[in-house]
């Protein structure tokens, strides 16, 4: 098991990727997105698991991150249907 410091460079390592995984799913057609979330959340509960996080201790931490990547994945969409008025 890794120690504090690795856990948190590798929780670090997660929240950056933040951008590309909103990235990609805001280019999935919007009846998959929700799909989409669904797996993002449960690797990022599988990587707190395996870093031996408690499920109790872990689920703030899926919680923002979550929050953070539909934000993301919101924003691009907003961005997208400006860009391309036509495809809204």
């Amino acid at each position: 098991m890794a120690d504090r410091p690795e856990k948190e460079k590798i929780l670090e390592v997660a929240v950056s990727g933040i951008p590309q995984i909103a990235k990609v799913i805001a280019d999935f057609p919007i009846e998959f997105q929700e799909g989409a979330f669904e797996v993002a959340e449960r690797r990022y509960q599988q990587t707190v698991s395996d870093l031996g996080y408690a499920e109790a201790d872990a689920q703030g931490w899926i919680s923002l991150v979550m929050f953070r990547l539909r934000n993301q994945v919101a924003e691009l969409s907003t961005k997208k249907l400006e860009a391309n008025p036509a495809q809204g």
